[in-house]
């Protein structure tokens, strides 16, 4: 029988999610080298994200969904970037060209955002927008052309990694990212329709995730952030980092069940996404990461601002304008 998912363990799911992320971007800028190996968690806490609306979204590709998926994610990100490009103008000096900024803004790669804005992790929106445009093309696809769409899917999956960084710096929408991700989206839903994944126990994941996260990375933790591994020089590594996704994203679901205070925090996960780096760049500049004591306290600080921030901004009436439904 097939495990449904509820509202419930969904918003647990994208509460641990989301503690995960912040976590994960207050390593670099805090310089916790003894919590260095928790870059690990870059190689599935987001795609863990991305992945989540392959079980639900059964929207086809029509003019009303496309432009509901556009409202509801470029909103916060049009918001946020602009907010943070301000905010980089402001504290770095950095040069306000409009030309470059609206397209780096259009594009939304990692890399565009960091030069632009100085923030890349507002990826996330237009790589998610793009993921949920082929969702809905693929829910229109008569089953006669969905094995052709499918089989496409992983071809470009295995090729797409070949091209230039350069190619995948200038794709709009990061729609590269989105097509070499979808395969892994389906087999995601696949392993979660027709296999019996919830009744394997929790250590068994964590310990096959873990066995799978040394074997790949070892102790160079920074290739754990590729987001795009490099198939030629290393084909084996290719193959784990798929399988650390998947692994990753269940084993996440299961341990999720334990989490039970984050629901709230998932229910704001969009929100507390674009709010928590202006929270970490605030306590960077007055609370200091040494000794490591004193670090610890600041994680527990930018955790709770954040929260408390978001849990505010969301009883006022802009954050139904910033966030809409």
């Amino acid at each position: 029988m097939t495990y449904l998912l509820s509202v419930e363990q969904s918003n647990r799911f994208k509460g641990l999610l989301i503690l995960l992320v912040i976590l994960g971007h207050m390593l670099g800028p805090m310089g916790i080298m003894s919590l260095e190996s928790l870059f690990l968690l870059y190689s599935f806490h987001v795609t863990s994200f991305l992945f989540l609306p392959f079980l639900f979204n059964k929207d086809r590709l029509t003019q009303k969904n496309i432009v509901k998926v556009f409202r509801r994610y470029y909103t916060p990100y049009i918001v946020f970037f602009f907010v943070a490009s301000i905010f980089y103008t402001l504290i770095t000096g950095h040069n306000f060209v409009v030309i470059d900024t609206i397209r780096a803004l259009f594009i939304g790669t990692a890399e565009a955002l960091k030069d632009s804005v100085g923030l890349s992790l507002y990826w996330f929106f237009p790589t998610l927008v793009s993921l949920l445009v082929l969702i809905m093309i693929e829910n229109s696809i008569g089953e006669k052309y969905k094995k052709m769409f499918l089989l496409l899917m992983a071809l470009l999956h295995i090729i797409l990694p070949i091209l230039p960084i350069e190619v995948w710096q200038s794709s709009p929408f990061y729609s590269l990212a989105a097509l070499y991700l979808f395969s892994m989206g389906l087999l995601v839903r696949y392993i979660y329709q027709k296999l019996d994944w919830y009744h394997v126990p929790l250590w068994l994941y964590v310990l096959f995730l873990s066995f799978l996260l040394f074997i790949a990375y070892g102790s160079d933790y920074n290739l754990a952030m590729t987001i795009i591994p490099d198939i030629i020089n290393e084909p084996f590594n290719f193959i784990l980092h798929d399988v650390i996704m998947i692994v990753g994203f269940f084993t996440m679901l299961k341990l999720s069940e334990l989490f039970i205070f984050l629901e709230d925090a998932g229910k704001y996960s969009i929100a507390i996404y674009t709010i928590h780096p202006f929270i970490i760049a605030g306590a960077n500049m007055l609370i200091p990461s040494e000794p490591f004591l004193m670090s610890l306290v600041k994680v527990f600080i930018i955790v709770v601002v954040t929260y408390l921030l978001t849990l505010i901004f969301a009883k006022t009436p802009i954050y139904k304008i910033v966030y809409p439904r």
